[in-house]
């Protein structure tokens, strides 16, 4: 997969890293809103360390998949209901009000980010 440039990507800066089993957790702030981005630890060479202060040009895609509503409109919004999903065996949940949807990055590996 060929990666953008970071220059032309939107930029997140991370505030707090964490773990859960073999999970990665990236909590990460851009415009006032934090994103929860998870990824499966593992080694990787060849790349960025994330930092927390680090400001990073991620590409996320919400883990929770669009729904489709009773009149056959497509909408992108979840259930209220759903607030965990399962992630490299990992249960990982929302934290209602602070964080409502969880993500991937197509561009990390570990605690690494690649261009």
């Amino acid at each position: 997969m060929t990666l953008t440039k970071d220059v032309n990507l939107p930029k997140y800066k991370v505030i707090r890293l964490d773990s859960v089993k073999n999970v990665y957790l990236i909590y990460a702030e851009k415009n006032g809103q934090l994103y929860k981005i998870v990824t499966r630890k593992v080694d990787s060479q060849d790349c960025k360390n994330i930092k927390v202060s680090g400001e990073y040009g991620f590409l996320i895609e919400s883990l929770f998949p669009p729904m489709i509503s009773g009149k056959g409109d497509t909408l992108w919004k979840r259930l209220d209901m759903v607030n965990a999903v399962e992630f490299n065996g990992t249960t990982i949940v929302t934290e209602p009000g602070c964080v409502n949807d969880l993500f991937q990055a197509d561009n990390v590996v570990g605690l690494c980010i690649r261009y």
